[in-house]
C-alpha cells in the first residue's frame, strides 16, 4: 500500500480492530508491518510466492511479535488450505496485492468470502491503477449483502468490500474518501 492509502487503512483499523488478518501478497511487507504494528494483538497471516527475499525482511522487521505467520504459497490455489489451517474459519480483514488480474482477483473472492465474519473488512488494491474495474463491479453485482466503495482518493484506488455491520461503524468515513460508483 501506498503512504496515503496507509493512512486511510489505519483510520479503518483503528476502528474495527480486526483481530484475524489475511494479506494476500506480502511483497516487500509495507501492509504486513504497517497491520501488524497497528494491530499487535491481531493474527496476521501473508502469502507470497515469489518475493521471498521480501517475506525474510519482513519476517525480520516485525521479529518478536506474536501471531505474525509467513506462508509461502499461491493464490488462489492455495489460499483456502492456508485459511483453515491458520483461522478459525474466521477473516475480519483481508488485503488483497498479489495477482493483479480481474480473474484472479475475483476466485480469491470467491474463496474467502465463506469465511468473512460480520465485523469484516477487505481491501482491493490497485484497482485503479491496475484497471481491475471488471472483477470489482462482477463481485459489487454478485453479492448484494456487501457494500463496495472505491477509495478514489487514493493514490491507486483502493476497492474496500465489508459486512454491513463493519460499513455502519466506518460509513462516513468510506464516503469521505471513496465513491460507491466507479
Amino acid at each position: 500500500l501506498a503512504n496515503d492509502e496507509l493512512f486511510i487503512t489505519y483510520s479503518i483499523l483503528s476502528k474495527l480492530k480486526p483481530k484475524n488478518i489475511l494479506i494476500i501478497g506480502n511483497g516487500y511487507g509495507i501492509s504486513t508491518v504497517f497491520t501488524s504494528l497497528t494491530l499487535l494483538n491481531a493474527k496476521v497471516v501473508t502469502i507470497e510466492k515469489y518475493r521471498t527475499k521480501g517475506i525474510e525482511i519482513t519476517k525480520k522487521v516485525l521479529n518478536g511479535i506474536k501471531n505474525k505467520i509467513f506462508v509461502r504459497g499461491s493464490t488462489p490455489e492455495d489460499l483456502e488450505k492456508i485459511i483453515k489451517e491458520n483461522f478459525d474459519n474466521k477473516l475480519d480483514l483481508v488485503i488483497v496485492d498479489a495477482v493483479h488480474t480481474n480473474e484472479i482477483k475475483t476466485k480469491e473472492f470467491l474463496i474467502y468470502q465463506k469465511y468473512l465474519s460480520n465485523n469484516s473488512v477487505v481491501f482491493f488494491h490497485d484497482i485503479i491503477s491496475c484497471n481491475l474495474f471488471k472483477s470489482y463491479n462482477f463481485l459489487k453485482k454478485k453479492y448484494k449483502n456487501y457494500y463496495f466503495n472505491i477509495l478514489n482518493k487514493s493514490s491507486n484506488g483502493l476497492g474496500v468490500c465489508c459486512k454491513l455491520k463493519s460499513y455502519k461503524k466506518i460509513e462516513k468515513f468510506l464516503k469521505s474518501f471513496g465513491t460507491e460508483t466507479t
